[in-house]
């Protein structure tokens, strides 16, 4: 016994702390050149992917916008990095607007970039033609307004995508020429995902998105959220006062088990769209279905080893060493089963999260871009790698943002590691109505007297994932605010110099009749063209940033629902937590209808209060209703042992390694 504690003594421990034990050494399969361009390029990726009015086809305007722009990727970095904030010279005031109103000025580094598209790409413009009509009432010219929206918007992320650029430069981790690749490859891949995006920007309906958080089996909560959310749009398009077409989520994230419910969204929305009553019908009828009638021997499977043999080295025997305790073989056949590329093509953008332990880069992989998701069997390893907790699960080995051909295996891991509620991934994307859904809380949990060291590692793990949520929140929403407001702010100086420079000229001016600067520059195109000549006074940034952005929450109450341990899917405590998540759905059942954009009221196409009520209280089947007797069979049964080593893999009756059709440029 002495010489076991001596051989696992503490001071034997940190002094292998102290030599680096837990240091991550530099990969070197990785050239440094390359991880600098990949980096430059998905941090500018993430900026530049915006929504927008013209995106969706090969001739878009911001399509076409970036194509040019690629072009110029080393005019562009040169630009962003040789020249600091500070060197700006100040706007041309030769113009000035004289109203005597105070304005708020665009920032240097946004003036910056509007010289450079000036001096290096003309073609990247806003519209030429007035706004509004002179006729009263005053008609929306809706292209030019469109354009000008689409300008605004893009040049602000192409001023945030070049201070990311150069931020890597100056720090030293992007060499010029590595950055300029980047870009290059930025403004490439970017133009090739928004001709895929099979959503775009409406004039007259806000772009909707859903963000479910992870939580393992607590996530069961979450799914009971989503499915009175689902069962809305179910209802008000039976009751034809919504557009197939037009309503519903445009886009949707979700880390861990959250995954797996936008996953299951993204097949209803099919139906949604596509289908009819009964396809509608039937596809709720499907998602209940996952979440009553799996159990833990349905979505994974033990890989029952001696315990060492997680603690092996790489050196070892292949059938000795082990990266994980569980396969989620059973969960990538559900998805497998059930999402094709009907799913991939139709109106929702599903983003699924992800890390990659090897390089640590978040990947927040949509089904909608053809660099990140090719094939319904990518989705499937996309949605087990997100739920994949480590040491825990097997980690997914490849997917296609592999940095590397031929250079081992990755790890995509759970991304709740780094983005435990992707509330960012829709934001960037431009979402303006949001419902998150989150099985916790959204500060992090207490706990009591803390015994040993063991018990501190553990905590540790709480802490850093809830200390992810909370600052997830805060960073969401206040990038959310910035860029509204940046937009606004270029937008309407941009018409002040227009009116000023042009007083007294032949030539055209944007904002002419009823234009109404405020309204059309801040998102409100119902009133663009609808100027109230008696108001005086300015409207204030939350105004502004309420017209384009809004968030509804719904949280777990951690004191009232009590959560599951791991991934405990027991179908008792499973339906506890849904009608739980259908009850506190119901208490928002208002703010969830004004996210999707349903208008309650007595009008014609709005929804009576009473109506809405009744949708957002559907029946939940017992389980004898709605699983089969085999699956009844298997419900309280534990999870099984995996019958090989192999890890989950595609069956080719089912063709999911087929890549689907993407529109090319």
């Amino acid at each position: 016994m002495t010489a076991c504690n001596s051989v696992v003594a503490t001071s034997r421990l940190a002094n292998a702390f102290n030599e680096g034990v837990l240091d991550s050494t530099a990969d070197p399969a990785y050239d440094r050149g390359k991880r600098a361009t990949d980096t430059v390029m998905w941090r500018m990726r993430d900026e530049l992917g915006s929504g927008y009015f013209g995106q969706g086809a090969k001739d878009a305007q911001v399509v076409k916008w970036l194509a040019a722009l690629d072009k110029h990727a080393a005019a562009f970095i040169r630009d962003a990095v040789a020249t600091s904030v500070a060197d700006v010279t100040p706007t041309d005031d030769s113009c000035a607007d004289d109203s005597g109103t105070p304005q708020k000025q665009v920032s240097a580094s946004q003036q910056k970039i509007q010289r450079f598209l000036e001096r290096e790409v003309p073609d990247v413009a806003p519209p030429t033609a007035a706004l509004c009509t002179l006729g009263d009432p005053s008609q929306p010219n809706v292209a030019a307004i469109e354009q000008l929206s689409d300008y605004v918007r893009f040049s602000v992320a192409l001023s945030q995508a070049g201070g990311d650029a150069a931020a890597l430069v100056d720090e030293g981790f992007a060499p010029i020429d590595e950055a300029t690749a980047g870009a290059s490859a930025a403004f490439e891949h970017t133009a090739d995902y928004l001709v895929n995006r099979n959503w775009r920007r409406q004039w007259d309906h806000h772009v909707a998105g859903l963000v479910v958080k992870g939580g393992a089996a607590t996530g069961m909560f979450s799914a009971g959220v989503v499915w009175v959310a689902l069962n809305i749009l179910r209802e008000c398009t039976r009751a034809h006062l919504c557009d197939p077409a037009t309503t519903g989520f445009s886009m949707a994230s979700g880390t861990s088990t959250g995954a797996t419910i936008v996953a299951a969204s993204d097949i209803f929305d099919t139906a949604l769209r596509a289908g009819d009553d009964t396809a509608r019908e039937k596809a709720i009828s499907d998602y209940l279905h996952w979440y009553s009638c799996s159990s833990m021997n349905d979505l994974y499977c033990v890989r029952n080893h001696p315990a060492f043999n997680l603690a092996r080295g790489a050196g070892g025997k292949p059938d000795e060493v082990q990266d994980s305790m569980l396969d989620f073989d059973g969960l990538a056949s559900k998805i497998e089963d059930n999402y094709h590329c009907s799913e991939m093509g139709n109106g929702m953008e599903l983003i699924l999260n992800t890390v990659d332990f090897r390089t640590g880069r978040l990947y927040s992989l949509s089904d909608q871009d053809p660099a990140t998701l090719l094939a319904p069997w990518d989705v499937a390893k996309a949605v087990v790698s997100s739920a994949a907790l480590p040491f825990i699960v097997r980690p997914t080995y490849h997917l296609p943002v592999d940095p590397m051909k031929g250079a081992g295996n990755f790890a995509y891991l759970d991304g709740g590691i780094r983005s435990e509620l992707p509330l960012l991934a829709l934001v960037r994307r431009g979402v303006e109505r949001l419902l998150v859904v989150s099985s916790g809380a959204s500060v992090t949990g207490d706990e009591g007297a803390i015994p040993n060291a063991l018990g501190m590692a553990t905590r540790y793990i709480d802490i850093s994932t809830g200390g992810v949520t909370e600052s997830e929140i805060d960073h969401a929403k206040s990038r959310a605010v910035a860029s509204r407001l940046a937009e606004y702010e270029l937008c309407t100086a941009m018409l002040r110099h227009d009116r000023s420079c042009k007083n007294g000229s032949t030539a055209p001016r944007l904002c002419v009749g009823k234009c109404d600067p405020e309204a059309l520059c801040a998102g409100d195109f119902a009133h663009a063209c609808d100027r109230d000549t008696k108001r005086k006074t300015m409207r204030d940034d939350e105004w502004v940033v309420d017209q384009t952005f809004r968030m509804t929450s719904v949280w777990r109450n951690e004191d009232r629902v009590a959560g599951l341990p791991g991934y405990s899917f027991k179908p008792t405590e499973q339906r506890r937590l849904i009608l739980a998540g259908a009850e506190a759905a119901r208490s928002q059942c208002a703010h969830i209808a004004s996210t999707l954009g349903i208008d309650v009221g007595t009008g014609p196409k709005q929804v009576p209060l009473d109506t809405l009520y009744a949708w957002c209280t559907p029946n939940l089947p017992s389980v004898n209703d709605q699983c089969t007797p085999e699956e009844l069979a298997h419900l309280d049964k534990p999870a099984s042992d995996c019958s090989n080593d192999d890890g989950p893999q595609p069956r080719a009756s089912t063709h999911s390694e087929v890549q689907c059709a993407r529109r090319s440029r």
